[in-house]
């Protein structure tokens, strides 16, 4: 193979693998479903059925203006919700939530709150029990009939920040479920607001391992170049 082609070639393959992004949400076009709880799956109606891949809230609290999630509460934790299916990502594996806070006003008392859950089993033709009721004002996923759920994990910030990032694992089947809002104990009250909110699939030890010598040498090849 020509140096030219093996250069082209690791060039090309390290940029697939640190910009690989399953999951890229803007709020200039994303919308707000104005329930606070709701139903996944299951026979539960079509009042309480919430719609996937799309924000939901109570509307008290979530709203999406001006480009950003705009969170707020004045009793415990309130948050905006998103449903993805598993088609959303790049399968099993470890992934990265990255995200930015672009306003946090409150107090020590407060907090902005991010939480990662999965849930599967539930039935989307809706002639079972089996449902995920997701719970904004919890906010918690509870599992209905024969469906599973569980927190993969959470984070709690008190100042405005870009590209914070939380490190899970996926199992590659389920559906992903992800919060945001605001968090307090007390007066004064926060305002929360996010923006760039994205998913990316974390690429193998073994790949970068290979990968590492060449781009070194792809690196060091462009700066003689210049």
């Amino acid at each position: 193979m020509h140096k030219t082609t093996i250069l082209s070639f690791v060039a090309a393959s390290l940029t697939s693998l640190t910009a690989n992004a399953a999951i890229n949400i803007s709020f200039d076009t994303e919308t707000l479903q104005n329930l606070p709880n709701g139903y996944v799956g299951g026979f539960y109606g079509s009042e309480s059925r919430i719609s996937l891949n799309q924000w939901f809230g109570g509307s008290g609290n979530i709203s999406i203006a001006d480009g950003v999630l705009k969170t707020n509460t004045d009793s415990g934790t309130r948050v905006g919700a998103y449903v993805f299916e598993s088609s959303a990502l790049s399968g099993a594996g470890e992934y990265e939530l990255l995200f930015d806070i672009t306003r946090f006003d409150g107090a020590p008392n407060n907090n902005g709150f991010v939480s990662i859950w999965s849930g599967s089993g539930y039935d989307l033709t809706n002639s079972s029990a089996d449902a995920l009721f997701i719970d904004t004002q919890t906010p918690t996923v509870t599992p209905q009939g024969n469906a599973i759920a569980g927190e993969i994990t959470r984070l709690s910030i008190q100042n405005t920040v870009i590209n914070e990032s939380i490190a899970f694992t996926y199992d590659g089947t389920s559906a992903l479920i992800l919060f945001f809002g605001a968090q307090t104990s007390g007066f004064p009250f926060p305002q929360v607001d996010y923006d760039n909110i994205r998913v990316s699939q974390i690429p193998e030890p073994a790949i970068w391992l290979w990968l590492a010598p060449i781009a070194a040498y792809v690196l060091v090849k462009r700066r003689l170049r210049k």
